[in-house]
């Protein structure tokens, strides 16, 4: 019976405590979810980065020289339109808990 109290404790604390634990010392914070949310944010940023790299070389292809305005407008409406995605995606990987 004692052994099955001591498991069961065991198996409690472990569940509860999934912190990263390097060399006997346990980094408080540092769990697998915030890892697994660290790897899509990065992901998000390098795709958004990607995507407007894209978009303003298209940009470039469609519009003319002499309507240089007309590009660099473009430009910061793609710029814009992106950063707030990325902020939106960031938020709803960050705050999926809510």
């Amino acid at each position: 019976m004692l052994c099955l109290h001591l498991a069961a404790t065991s198996a409690a604390a472990s569940a509860g405590s999934s912190s990263l634990e390097l060399f006997g010392i346990k980094f408080v914070g540092i769990t697998a979810d915030n890892g697994h949310k660290l790897i899509l944010t990065l992901a998000a940023v390098a795709a958004f980065l990607f995507l407007r790299w894209l978009l303003n070389g298209f940009i470039r292809l469609v519009v003319r020289r002499s309507k240089e305005w007309v590009s660099f407008w473009s430009r910061q409406g793609v710029s814009l339109a992106l950063s707030v995605a990325l902020v939106l995606t960031i938020l709803s990987i960050g705050l999926d808990s809510l």
